[in-house]
């Protein structure tokens, strides 16, 4: 069927195919009507045996010839009829004139790309293959036929997949591959499949068993509907946060399945991914950054290069207006001066980016007060009207208010409920549902109700439901995402002036007491010249705390960020060399802010130049050194901990406050930054004094090669590399812990 839609003096034709639904409305729409009175989802129409059916989904209403229409209600137009969607009629859609009933598709490609070589597919109404989802770009993907192959374009934000995996360029698309747009899966020969139709959680016999033995989830089936708010809840430690990630695919599970829509998470995360949002308890954005900074630099890790600028613009419009966070001022603000709620809403702001079908939150209202809470659920269950199901982890009884369901866990890792509110306290024969939380809390009870509820009617087996070809691992861009990577950690430091600030005073401050305390560089003494070694020392010693300090609370700072956006699509190599780029050349330039002042004070100090190279290769390794303390620490408390362990050795084992007299001491001091440090500076200054005597050497000799032959690695480059070995080192050991992490 065709309408005929009129709007501001002009009529737009719009061609309705059996068996799809297209909607009209502000936003979110296959057609887009730029009007304050006609809601972002207005009206949804479909055309059934040769009629045309309309609903209003809309906040003002629709008018069929002037009379107000029932809301949510499916109802006929007929051929003179009128529908207007807003009271003044200026806005409204009929029949055309003889109009003819489009033919049923067959759902197969190859029968529309006979009739016409190039084939669109997307949101838009004016798409060949009108597919009416959020995730949907307005023209998502393009199909087209040269000869006798076929080709494949992709056009989306959210990505399109040939047999799992995401394209970036056209290809070649064969008969045997699988197109996967959404949740809508073409293929050449077969025919289309919609599994946005499915259940959207379906848990199936589904266990998890710890690597200890320690069980956390004991089998059990469940299912959840479509754009439904879910309370997830138990007593402390009982497991709610391992069901839920067992659910978004963080954790596999032992034993069973989680299909979301139809389709294994663990066998198709790749595609899954981009469905499925996901916010722990901790914060997972900087809070250094503003929120359109934030947005905008995960809105580029995530969705990649596959959009403009105005439709990133877009995306982030639309879901800080969801969430009540739009105001101009203050998404200006530094996120960390935003209250507990506004932050928590960020954070899904985020997750929204992806425009997911399922948001999972981990206990969001824990730190939130009451109003702030009723506000925050209701930016939540508005989520839901616009089609997401929400899941989220909660111990407050007050939340189920806005639930239309509750899985109910018990202590020892035992699903013991999963079903409607209303009915949880008659379930467990309760009153209050605190006494619910009292019952389950035993161990040996919560095993008895979990008996019960496998046994009723409440635990219901999915049924098997189609899946599509398995999912391969989508390759990462590395320069993409080094590049916003590396650009968001330079705004994180540049926004953090008061770090940046104390962070180029140190040098300053560090160099003028060097030069305070010591005298002299080098002096004339009895007819020989005399090294004052303690100024070379200090200064690789200032240059590696320098290093350190940058970098030691970088990584463990934002494990919860790191793991979310890893989780999501971030590769390890891009994130840690982007950190250790960034923060060599922080410390760079405070080495060469140190040297200057020291420079000054000593002219004697010989090949500046080279001695800023040195010491900026120092620094780096002392950079890395920093960032494989923080990888490898639990919290920021226990790295700040660790640096004095990390740094007295640095002071101990150079050889210059003790000689270096057994082996052990001198095989530990090669991992020593102190030692390659001092003793590189003591020959580049011992190489421009150009006498016999070296006055600094001579004390390196003594106290680090007394008793052994001198190295060959005993030059300015075998030092230097020596600390570009260390550094690799540390970076490796740094990556595999992150890979560990994950």
């Amino acid at each position: 069927m065709k309408l005929l839609l009129h709007h501001n003096n002009q009529t737009h034709s719009i061609a309705l195919i059996p068996g799809q639904e297209i909607t009209i409305g502000r936003d979110y729409s296959n057609f887009s009507i730029q009007n304050k009175l006609v809601s972002r989802n207005h009206l949804v129409l479909k055309e059934e045996n040769n009629v045309v059916y309309f609903k209003d989904v809309s906040t003002n209403g629709s008018f069929l010839n002037g009379t107000k229409v029932k809301a949510q209600k499916w109802l006929p137009l007929a051929g003179k009829d009128k529908l207007a969607l807003v009271k003044d009629t200026s806005i409204f859609i009929q029949l055309a004139v003889g109009a003819e009933k489009v033919e049923k598709s067959t759902g197969l490609l190859m029968d529309l790309l006979k009739q016409k070589s190039l084939v669109t597919i997307g949101r838009s109404n004016s798409c060949d293959i009108v597919l009416n989802e959020r995730q949907i770009s307005r023209k998502h993907a393009s199909i087209e036929r040269i000869g006798a192959k076929y080709f494949i374009t992709d056009h989306s934000l959210n990505g399109t997949f040939v047999n799992g995996k995401r394209i970036i360029k056209k290809q070649e698309l064969k008969h045997e591959d699988v197109l996967m747009i959404g949740l809508h899966q073409f293929s050449i020969s077969q025919a289309t499949k919609d599994f946005s139709k499915e259940i959207a959680i379906s848990a199936n016999d589904i266990s998890l068993t710890f690597s200890n033995g320690t069980i956390g989830f004991h089998s059990a089936s469940f299912s959840i509907t479509k754009e439904k708010m879910v309370a997830l809840m138990g007593p402390s430690g009982c497991g709610k946060s391992t069901l839920m990630q067992l659910l978004n695919g963080v954790y596999s599970p032992s034993s069973g399945d989680v299909k979301l829509f139809g389709l294994s998470v663990q066998s198709h995360f790749e595609l899954m991914k981009q469905f499925i949002g996901y916010v722990p308890q901790e914060n997972i954005v900087h809070e250094d950054l503003t929120i359109d900074e934030a947005l905008f630099y995960t809105a580029k890790l995530r969705l990649g290069s596959h959009f403009n600028q105005s439709e990133l613009d877009e995306r982030i419009n639309e879901v800080l207006g969801i969430l009540n966070i739009q105001d101009a001022h203050l998404r200006t603000q530094p996120i960390k001066k935003l209250s507990g709620g506004q932050k928590k809403r960020v954070c899904i702001a985020v997750e929204l980016l992806t425009q997911p079908k399922i948001l999972f939150l981990d206990e969001p209202t824990s730190p939130l007060d009451p109003e702030t809470i009723e506000e925050f659920l209701k930016s939540l269950r508005k989520l839901c009207e616009l089609g997401t199901t929400v899941v989220m982890v909660t111990h407050k009884p007050e939340d189920l208010s806005f639930m239309d369901e509750v899985v109910f866990m018990g202590k020892g890792g035992y699903l013991v409920y999963h079903g409607g509110i209303d009915t949880i306290q008659q379930h467990f024969d309760c009153e209050r549902l605190p006494q619910v939380y009292k019952k389950v809390s035993d161990a040996k009870e919560a095993q008895s109700f979990y008996q019960k509820f496998t046994k009723s009617k409440l635990h219901q087996k999915t049924a098997k439901q189609e899946t599509v070809k398995q999912l391969e691992t989508t390759d990462t861009a590395f320069f993409y995402q080094f590049w916003w990577l590396f650009r968001r950690f330079i705004t994180l430091k540049i926004n953090n002036k008061q770090n940046l600030f104390i962070a180029l005073a140190q040098p300053l401050i560090i160099a003028f007491l060097i030069l305070l305390v010591f005298p002299h560089l080098t002096e004339n003494y009895e007819g020989l010249k005399k090294g004052n070694i303690g100024v070379l020392f200090i200064t690789a010693l200032s240059i590696i705390w320098f290093g350190i300090s940058n970098s030691a609370k970088e990584i463990v700072g934002e494990k919860a960020i790191f793991k979310r956006e890893h989780f999501f699509n971030l590769a390890i190599l891009p994130y840690l060399l982007s950190k250790t780029t960034v923060l060599f050349l922080l410390t760079s330039l405070q080495t060469f802010l140190f040297l200057g002042i020291i420079k000054l004070g000593f002219p004697s100090l010989s090949e500046a130049g080279l001695q800023f190279i040195f010491l900026a290769i120092l620094g780096l390794s002392a950079v890395c050194f920093g960032l494989l303390l923080s990888a490898w620490s639990k919290t920021t408390e226990a790295v700040m901990t660790m640096l004095p362990v990390a740094l007295i050795p640095q002071i101990v084992l150079a050889g210059i406050v003790q000689p270096l007299e057994n082996k052990l001491t001198e095989t530990l001091s090669y991992f020593s930054l102190g030692r390659w440090g001092t003793e590189g500076l003591a020959r580049i200054q011992d190489r421009s004094e150009q006498i016999a005597d070296a006055p600094f050497l001579q004390l390196i000799n003594a106290n680090l090669y007394a008793n052994t032959k001198q190295l060959e690695v005993a030059s300015i480059h075998g030092n230097a590399l020596i600390l570009l070995l260390l550094s690799l080192f540390f970076l490796i050991f740094t990556y595999l812990k992150l890979r560990k992490e994950k």
